[in-house]
């Protein structure tokens, strides 16, 4: 995972692509994405998920500049979280969105933020909050745990995921579980 961080006030995104997912972030003023033939804000409180080879712009929106954080993730990490999230092989796909999740992206503004002091537990704290969003998305459905009791879970858009457990060792995800109701 690489972490980047700009504040643009004068220089705009031509039209390119990446090589491996871009999930960006705005702290403050408005970005305008084009991308599969529309055109979206991203701001403030919302999440924009580019995956490899979308062709997309970025310009800015209005007179003032903005702040972008984009964790960029290779598929081969978000091929081990749909794993872990299905508990089986799958083709991890997710296509290009800007999504409203106000307090998840405030959750993944202070975690970029607060990634060099933390990098050993940054990937699986990322993997944790990322998992509501490629859920959410319908990219991929989490396996069915039976029996709730002790489940201690994130609710996001009416998933529920409990906490990863780590390796002893390693900043791993071992296994992602749904709770039951």
């Amino acid at each position: 995972m690489v972490l980047g961080e700009a504040h643009l006030t004068h220089s705009d995104f031509a039209p390119h692509f990446h090589l491996d997912y871009h999930i960006g972030l705005i702290a403050d003023g408005v970005q305008r994405q084009d991308f599969s033939g529309r055109s979206d804000l991203l701001t403030r409180g919302r999440i924009a998920i580019m995956p490899p080879g979308e062709v997309h712009t970025g310009t800015r929106e209005g007179d003032g500049g903005y702040t972008l954080r984009t964790f960029r993730l290779a598929p081969a990490l978000l091929q081990t979280l749909a794993q872990e999230i299905t508990d089986a092989p799958q083709r991890f796909e997710c296509g290009p969105a800007i999504v409203d999740a106000p307090l998840l992206s405030r959750q993944l503004w202070h975690l970029h933020a607060g990634a060099a002091a933390y990098q050993e537990r940054f990937d699986a704290a990322a993997l944790l909050l990322l998992a509501p969003l490629v859920i959410q998305q319908g990219a991929l459905r989490p396996m069915p745990v039976s029996g709730g009791l002790g489940c201690r879970g994130v609710n996001f858009s009416g998933c529920v995921i409990t906490a990863m457990r780590i390796s002893a060792n390693r900043s791993r995800c071992r296994r992602w579980r749904r709770c039951a109701a």
